[in-house]
């Protein structure tokens, strides 16, 4: 009998540490493990892009601001990554 009271003690304080630690967001994982640019553009965009071609017709832009602005709002809109990433998909395309 003392065993099985030891068991569900411990059982009970292990449920009870899981549950008051904080549950990891997705947005965590993209600031703690940081990809740069170039892994979040294969992740998120080359599997209907190639990297050469997009960006080389980017960074031929006369505005590289504007072009900047509309391939961030693209982004966005296209398919939601987030802001963190946007900034690094596009500084990767723009060779920045």
């Amino acid at each position: 009998m003392c065993s099985l009271a030891g068991v569900w003690t411990l059982a009970i304080v292990c449920f009870a540490w899981s549950a008051t630690r904080p549950v990891e967001q997705p947005g965590d994982v993209l600031e703690s493990a940081a990809p740069d640019g170039e892994t979040l553009f294969v992740r998120h965009c080359a599997t209907c892009h190639e990297a050469g071609e997009v960006g080389s017709s980017y960074r031929q832009a006369a505005d590289r601001e504007e072009t900047m602005e509309e391939l961030r709002e693209f982004l966005a809109d296209h398919y939601g990554p987030s802001p963190e990433a946007i900034v690094r998909i596009v500084s990767h395309l723009m060779g920045t």
